[in-house]
């Protein structure tokens, strides 16, 4: 019985702007590291992430405006 791995979703925790992007398609990564700089209510928030895996799509850009749960990157 083969186990399928699902992909993980990295969401936003709040409506803000993405300042810098840390990671980049295809780097591994590991829980508690940072993957971007968001400004929220005139604070930047480094947004680490929750899981480890590998960045298989980044889904927002610099400078971009992202609403509250929207998918900010996915990991496998």
């Amino acid at each position: 019985q083969k186990e399928v791995l699902k992909q993980k979703e990295l969401k936003s925790p709040m409506p803000g702007l993405i300042v810098k992007i840390e990671v980049e398609e295809g780097q591994e990564i590991k829980i508690g590291e940072g993957i971007l700089i968001m400004e929220a209510m005139k604070m930047e928030n480094e947004i680490k992430s929750p899981f480890e895996g590998k960045v298989k799509k980044i889904l927002v850009n610099q400078k971009q405006t992202v609403e509250k749960d929207q998918v900010l990157l996915v990991l496998e």
